[in-house]
């Protein structure tokens, strides 16, 4: 079942508490965001491994729905 959370941390202040981000699902697996130049993106997958979202996270004041697409991502890569 999934049970991972996404958590915004201040790196500028690393010993406050972290804020759940409540806007994004939980996640069925661990995931490290992807940066493209400024940009920062990541995916939560399906419980049942149906389908896989990708959100982009440097926006204010939240992460915003990229795509939506089956099955499960394994990596992501920026094509210009």
């Amino acid at each position: 079942a999934p049970a991972w959370r996404t958590v915004r941390i201040d790196l500028d202040a690393p010993m406050q508490e972290g804020q759940t981000v409540d806007t994004l699902p939980l996640r069925s697996a661990a995931n490290s965001p992807v940066q493209f130049g400024t940009e920062s993106y990541d995916s939560v997958t399906a419980a049942d491994f149906g389908s896989t979202t990708v959100y982009r996270y440097d926006l204010s004041p939240g992460p915003e729905v990229g795509i939506t697409f089956p099955g499960v991502q394994l990596g992501l890569i920026r094509l210009e």
